[in-house]
């Protein structure tokens, strides 16, 4: 029989929903099963799939071409457990001509570029073309776009409501293990990745709060809005590859200086205990997982040699005490 997120539940109170505290092991027979239950809403607490969408036609030629095929999310076997499923996430730079000449607007031509306008906005220190892509997508399809689509491939945890998700000063208590593939590749320019999130509910919000990501080849758990308003990262190790990792995270979001609270645990060796403010605004939480690979489209950054990152995950859980959920 398959499994409809057995192990994910809400728990009630007699006036309203409270925070969504889960347990998620990814046994399912593929990610087209998660992905179902998002779009039909037929579970209180199930993953938001939408930044998870699969390879689009981006030159509208009806077909898939190989340059196109660029996210791919997977339910596959642990490669270190047999019969234990994992979420894989794959994300791939496709081709920098293709995407400009077909994805970006160009209304002379069927929104199809020519190659000497694409030239004309060549930049070769970072191989990029750089046309506003985020805003001039055809028939303003944002199934296109960079900003929205291009640079990540995530999935979130929601509930039933807006009140399901997790309040400010409180405390919650976070739990996954992350495997890097082996073709994961590293950066050698200061332009990263970001493998979680947690990020807020709210009118205005732009950035997460709190991420965890890789920089060059060490992770960095990283806060937006510590004392006095000042982003600052905090090293968590080196990269390692072909392994999993078993990270831990303990949040109150506040936006006091004395009440906010962020503690991380690598492979259950505590790495930091950061006090003080770390929102702008008493917002709610969710989970995010996967790839959020900020710096391939934009001229701004530093060019980036990287193409390709694959992330899985596996044991996800979340609770308002040091303690794995039980199913």
């Amino acid at each position: 029989m398959k499994k409809y997120l057995i192990g994910i539940f809400v728990f009630v109170s007699a006036t309203s929903f409270s925070q969504t505290y889960f347990f998620e092991d990814f046994n399912y027979d593929s990610f087209e099963e998660i992905d179902n239950l998002f779009q039909n809403k037929s579970n209180g607490a199930i993953w938001r799939t939408n930044h998870a969408i699969r390879d689009v036609d981006i030159n509208e030629n009806g077909k898939m071409d190989s340059v196109e095929l660029y996210k791919s999310t997977k339910i596959v076997e642990d490669p270190f457990q047999k019969g234990n499923k994992i979420l894989r996430f794959e994300l791939n730079k496709i081709s920098p001509k293709f995407y400009s000449k077909y994805a970006c607007d160009d209304r002379r031509n069927n929104n199809v570029i020519e190659d000497a306008v694409l030239e004309a906005k060549f930049n070769p220190s970072k191989n990029l073309y750089c046309t506003d892509c985020s805003t001039d997508s055809p028939l303003k399809k944002y199934i296109y776009d960079w900003d929205v689509h291009m640079k990540r491939n995530e999935i979130a945890i929601t509930g039933p409501s807006e009140q399901s998700l997790y309040k400010a000063n409180r405390d919650h208590w976070f739990g996954f293990k992350m495997l890097l593939d082996k073709d994961y590749e590293l950066e050698t320019v200061n332009n990263g990745t970001i493998v979680s999130q947690f990020h807020l509910s709210g009118e205005g919000v732009v950035s997460p709060p709190i991420v965890l990501s890789i920089l060059k080849d060490r992770f960095y758990f990283g806060i937006t809005n510590i004392n006095g308003g000042k982003p600052e990262s905090y090293d968590l190790g080196p990269v390692e590859k072909n392994k999993w990792i078993d990270w831990k995270v303990h949040i109150k979001l506040s936006t006091k200086d004395r009440r906010g609270i962020v503690e991380v645990w690598r492979d259950g060796v505590k790495m930091h205990s950061i006090k003080g403010k770390n929102t702008y605004k008493n917002y709610r939480m969710y989970l995010k997982l996967g790839i959020y690979k900020y710096g391939w489209w934009n001229c701004n950054y530093q060019a980036d040699e990287t193409k390709r990152k694959v992330v899985s995950f596996d044991k996800v859980w979340a609770n308002k005490k040091d303690r794995v959920p039980v199913n």
